[in-house]
C-alpha cells in the first residue's frame, strides 16, 4: 500500500505544469519498526547499516524497499 502512494505522489508532482514538479523528498524516520511510533513497517526504511564491523567501519547499504522508487 505504502508503494503505491510513493508512486501516486510521484506522478502528481511530475504532472505540475510549467516543469514545476521537480523531484520528492521522501523521509521516513530512521527506526520505523517500532508500533508505538505508528509503524510496524521495517522495510519503510531505505538504508540500513551493517555495524558488524564497528568501531572500525559501519558500511551503509540500501534495502529492497528503495526499488519503490524504481520505474516511477
Amino acid at each position: 500500500m505504502a508503494i503505491k502512494r510513493v508512486h501516486d505522489v510521484v506522478r502528481i508532482v511530475k504532472a505540475v505544469p510549467n516543469g514545476l514538479g521537480q523531484g520528492v523528498n521522501y523521509w521516513k524516520p530512521a527506526w520505523s519498526n517500532n508500533t508505538g511510533l505508528g509503524s510496524s513497517c521495517q522495510d519503510a526504511i531505505l538504508f540500513d547499516a551493517d555495524w558488524s564491523r564497528y568501531p572500525a567501519e559501519v558500511v551503509g547499504c540500501s534495502r529492497p524497499s528503495i526499488k519503490m522508487f524504481k520505474d516511477v
